[in-house]
């Protein structure tokens, strides 16, 4: 039960989120880099980098991913993607049927909607905000929302979305998010008292911070849906069912936090979307009986 659904329950009419924050009070400072790259303030730049989640390259990898590929046009920054990151587009998490994504023209509709799936960061962190704001995530995102209020009657807002906050967080400069090495800077300073330490300083995750131990719990039942599914040729024609269990079948122990840690980290997190996606197929082609899933 997510969310909204809890709060139709209890009664409440609005739910309150904070998804506004990420692109103003909780902007990571990244610009800065890519800043410091074009204007050719090298060492100041290679400074910048000390405190960094590392990644393959180790040091480099920040310097790569946030100050080389911002600047880069979109063919050059796709290839040094895939060559040093080993970067799949929405291959990379996404567990639809090679084949099927193919005669669905799944490529195509993508360039058609404007959506770019190695998520090439703008050289300007502003402007970066204001192409978010405008981009087809966002839009989505606001689709999901319209569905959730009209299917729980409880409508949903976002304080930190208001404009002149947000115009005031655009206007603030590159070093009040990045300095020291250090990034997310005004957020890190506006909850130092308010946050425990291991929450300001751990290492960034990604979205939903349990998602792998909640899907430890139930890899048994999974494993068994997907073996089912593998004799339903509507299922199994647009799911890459093989890569989804061979994903299980490499489970890491600890909830794994980049490609260093597991080579299909994405994919992994992404499985329960891959499960609503089958359990959709199976209730469309049961006839909207949710007994044929």
């Amino acid at each position: 039960m997510n969310a909204c659904a809890k709060a139709a329950v209890a009664g409440r009419r609005v739910v309150l989120r904070g998804n506004g924050g990420d692109f103003m009070l909780s902007r990571s400072g990244y610009g800065r880099l890519s800043e410091a790259f074009r204007t050719g303030r090298w060492w100041a730049l290679w400074r910048m980098t000390a405190g960094l989640p590392r990644g393959r390259h180790g040091r480099f990898s920040p310097l790569l991913r946030h100050a080389v590929l911002p600047g880069l046009p979109e063919g050059m920054h796709r290839v040094l993607r895939k060559v040093a990151f080993g970067g799949r587009g929405w291959r990379g998490y996404s567990a639809i049927h090679p084949d099927y994504a193919r005669s669905a023209g799944v490529d195509e509709r993508a360039r058609e909607q404007g959506f770019d799936s190695y998520f090439k960061r703008h050289p300007s962190g502003r402007e970066a905000v204001l192409r978010m704001l405008s981009g087809p995530l966002l839009r989505n995102g606001r689709a999901t929302k319209r569905a959730q209020e009209v299917l729980h009657g409880v409508a949903i807002r976002d304080p930190l979305f208001e404009r002149r906050l947000m115009e005031w967080g655009c206007g603030l400069p590159y070093d009040q998010f990045l300095r020291e090495g250090r990034s997310h800077m005004l957020v890190r300073r506006l909850m130092q008292d308010r946050l425990p330490a291991e929450i300001l300083d751990g290492p960034k995750g990604l979205q939903a911070a349990d998602w792998h131990l909640r899907i430890t719990r139930r890899l048994p039942e999974i494993r068994m849906t997907l073996e089912h599914w593998r004799k339903d040729p509507a299922v199994a024609g647009r799911l890459d069912l093989d890569r989804l269990l061979s994903a299980l079948d490499t489970w890491p122990e600890r909830t794994p936090l980049s490609a260093c840690d597991h080579p299909d980290f994405l994919l992994l997190q992404f499985l329960p979307r891959a499960l609503n996606a089958g359990r959709f197929i199976k209730w469309v082609e049961g006839g909207g009986n949710w007994a044929a899933m």
